[in-house]
């Protein structure tokens, strides 16, 4: 008897065994990678992988996920990359590597094999190069901003037509847009209308132009720097002082709006008890 509840127990054992490690398996999440292409002001070019996925129907950010680049097929691999807290990882592409087809087109990859909590993706884009330059000048007393853009060809560039760009003055945090435009037959330009702008010691500021986010070319960007700016010296270390001198200030008062809170309770409570001791 007892080795026939000792042979049930153990082919139980080994069949809920069985279950779990099904279920295991079965509990890999989905992932997705989405991709996005850059070309900054010095020609260099990224493609960034972001891996996200999925959890009670919320996405999340896949952190530690290897991503291996690829360009045009599985044969052209580019680099291997870990991605960070925010589920990207992103590598460069040299120049020679950057294999076009005879519409100058460029197919992107992004493969993750999957691990033991996620299953596999891969992603594909495909972008087609720009050549892009920015004109800082004046013209009729006019600050003026342009920008010339085109398809590099078989000997012949393309000029770009109905691409939206923007236009950006770089900032100590950030960027702040200073007008937007429409390439037509590769071209575009606004007015700078800024004549109080902060630049740095001698009123240098720089400026970018970008086509963002688009289908056909993703990201790219061109920067110029010119003295359109006011003369302005930034005291850092008195910034941070006064900064902090704040902070202290609005902590000191916070103390002491609770010391004073606290005090009223307390009376408020003697005062309760001295008034049920009387009545008693």
């Amino acid at each position: 008897m007892t080795k026939i509840i000792s042979s049930a127990i153990l082919m139980l054992s080994i069949v809920y065994g069985m279950t779990f490690a099904q279920e295991q398996a079965q509990e890999k999440l989905k992932t997705s990678i989405s991709l996005n292409y850059y070309k900054n002001s010095d020609n260099a070019k990224a493609l960034t992988a972001k891996v996200t996925s999925k959890k009670e129907k919320r996405p999340f950010p896949v952190a530690n996920a290897t991503v291996h680049f690829f360009v045009k097929s599985m044969d052209n691999h580019l680099g291997d990359i870990q991605t960070n807290d925010e589920g990207e990882a992103t590598v460069e592409i040299p120049e020679e590597k950057l294999l076009r087809d005879s519409l100058g087109n460029i197919i992107l990859i992004a493969k993750f094999d999957g691990d033991d909590a996620y299953k596999s993706a891969e992603g594909e884009i495909t972008v087609k190069d720009v050549r892009m330059e920015l004109s800082l000048s004046v013209i009729d007393s006019v600050k003026t901003i342009s920008v010339t853009a085109n398809e590099p060809g078989n000997g012949k560039e393309i000029p770009l037509e109905g691409v939206d760009i923007s236009f950006y003055a770089q900032r100590l945090f950030g960027n702040l847009n200073i007008g937007t435009g429409l390439l037509e037959n590769g071209q575009s330009s606004i007015a700078f209308q800024y004549n109080d702008l902060p630049g740095d010691s001698v009123g240098n500021v720089t400026i970018s132009v970008k086509i963002e986010n688009n289908e056909t070319y993703g990201n790219v960007e061109k920067k110029a720097t010119i003295d359109w700016g006011v003369p302005t010296i930034y005291d850092m270390k008195k910034s941070d002082i006064n900064t902090i001198i704040i902070r202290q200030a609005g902590s000191n008062a916070a103390l002491d709006r609770m010391f004073l809170s606290l005090i009223t309770v307390i009376v408020i409570l003697i005062l309760i008890t001295i008034v049920y001791y009387k009545r008693s």
